[in-house]
């Protein structure tokens, strides 16, 4: 079944990224905004978290990896109590970060008080 709504405000520019990773409270996904800047494309990163129906639960604050311009995460793994992320780094490199999962937890926003 395909279900079409509208995107809560302030995310409906996000595209995707990271395969879901399921978690206590339903699925963690990375993905990413791209601003255009002139002729560059400046690229941030958000945490979702979808409840176990599918439903927006939590946002993060923007963020970035490394500092670059173009950046893309497409990977996303539990191990044990972190989350190991893969990305691209202007198209040239490839990287992995290592973050503790509750951290990630912990940025997360309701999707109603997201203001940034």
């Amino acid at each position: 079944m395909v279900v079409s709504e509208r995107a809560a405000p302030g995310i409906a520019s996000l595209s995707g990224g990271s395969a879901g990773v399921p978690v206590a409270d339903g699925w963690l996904f990375v993905v990413h905004d791209a601003l255009q800047i002139g002729v560059h494309r400046r690229y941030s990163h958000r945490f979702l978290l979808l409840d176990s129906t599918f439903t927006l639960a939590g946002v993060s604050p923007p963020f970035h990896f490394s500092g670059a311009e173009v950046e893309y995460c497409c990977g996303a793994a539990p191990r044990g109590s972190e989350l190991i992320l893969s990305f691209g780094i202007e198209d040239r490199a490839a990287a992995l970060a290592v973050m503790e999962l509750d951290e990630v937890l912990d940025l997360l926003e309701p999707p109603t008080n997201r203001s940034r």
